[in-house]
């Protein structure tokens, strides 16, 4: 059907729209969905365009990105505090910057806590923020029995939102090691939107940490063909040619990772480690201090500096950062279970107390 209004207020003609259109397909709207449809928006227009420029950078997924996101939805929520969404999209924000390393775990996922319960009050069937908690109690509380509960809880409130399969696929299954259920997951995100760069580097993921290489840098090289200038893929590209043994591309591609990123720690660390595999330990080395300097004044995991202390074999010091991790509840050491950089290390009984700890054994 076609609708034409005067667009003096859009969100009332969403709202029109949505009641015709499912009169159309005989349903009808419940109460519930009603009352969903108007918690979930705002009537301020200004609010609600910076709440779409922040979804845009939050999609970015760099770190300067998402902190321009954080700014954005604070905007948005300062003209109209009742918006719940942007309450939610602020919480995905913390938790994307606590999640890739760009602030320090006990800053950002207990004000992404506080934002999704916030969005909660305002909306109880928000399954957007529910998304949030569920992957919070993965990355930072490793309560993967409740984070499993939540993603599902997530699902079935918000069936048409695929960051619910995508965390919950990234976040939960994979680094406990349930790769087809990952897989399964991610297909429901992606025909959910099929154009999603970070969607489709989440499968390749789940496929390296599976050590389906070949596969896996099939999926990044398409991602990269799409999005060319997605650090991301390179980065896990590199580290796919590396397993490969093909060190010439791993180093190529991880340098472009590094560029791309403008030499984020995570990428360092990966250059870091493959030039210390090479036997270039001179340069890893310099890259292991870089890291340090950089610690010294702002947040840089501790996983971090373990990649190239394992590629320099000082696997003690090492398991010594990885301690230190755990107690700063570190969000990469959940992947450490999964992740082949880890192998060195895997029959230390330290390293193996250390899954323990995580709920990982």
């Amino acid at each position: 059907g076609t609708y034409d209004r005067e667009l003096e207020d859009i969100f009332d003609v969403q709202t029109e729209v949505a009641g015709h259109v499912a009169a159309a397909v005989r349903s009808e709207l419940s109460a519930t969905d009603r009352e969903r449809i108007t918690a979930r928006g705002t009537t301020d227009a200004e609010a609600y365009d910076l709440y779409l420029q922040g979804r845009f950078a939050w999609n970015q997924r760099s770190n300067s990105s998402v902190a321009r996101s954080v700014e954005l939805f604070q905007q948005a929520l300062e003209r109209d505090p009742g918006f719940a969404l942007a309450h939610s999209a602020l919480a995905d924000s913390y938790t994307v910057l606590g999640i890739y390393g760009g602030s320090a775990p006990n800053e950002v996922f207990p004000a992404a806590k506080a934002s999704a319960n916030t969005a909660l009050e305002i909306d109880p069937h928000l399954g957007e923020a529910e998304v949030v908690k569920a992957c919070v109690a993965a990355v930072f509380d490793w309560e993967w029995g409740a984070a499993e509960e939540g993603f599902k809880r997530a699902s079935e409130l918000a069936p048409s939102y695929p960051t619910a399969y995508q965390w919950y696929a990234s976040n939960m299954l994979t680094p406990c090691r349930r790769f087809d259920d990952a897989l399964e997951q991610l297909e429901l995100a992606r025909q959910l939107d099929p154009a999603s760069g970070a969607i489709a580097i989440s499968r390749a993921i789940t496929l390296f940490y599976a050590r389906d290489f070949e596969t896996a840098s099939k999926e990044l090289e398409a991602v990269i063909k799409l999005h060319p200038r997605f650090a991301l893929a390179y980065y896990f590209l590199g580290q796919c040619h590396q397993l490969e043994g093909n060190t010439t591309n791993s180093l190529a591609s991880l340098e472009r990772a590094v560029d791309l990123s403008e030499a984020s720690s995570e990428t360092l660390a990966a250059y870091g480690h493959a030039l210390a595999l090479d036997g270039r330990s001179t340069e890893a080395e310099t890259l292991l201090e870089r890291l340090g300097q950089r610690a010294s004044e702002r947040y840089v995991s501790p996983v971090l500096l373990t990649h190239i202390l394992i590629g320099l074999g000082r696997t003690e010091e090492a398991l010594d950062q990885l301690e230190k991790a755990a107690e700063l509840r570190a969000t990469n050491l959940i992947w450490t279970g999964v992740r082949p950089t880890y192998d060195p290390l895997r029959k230390s009984e330290r390293f193996r107390a250390l899954q323990q700890r995580l709920g990982l054994a």
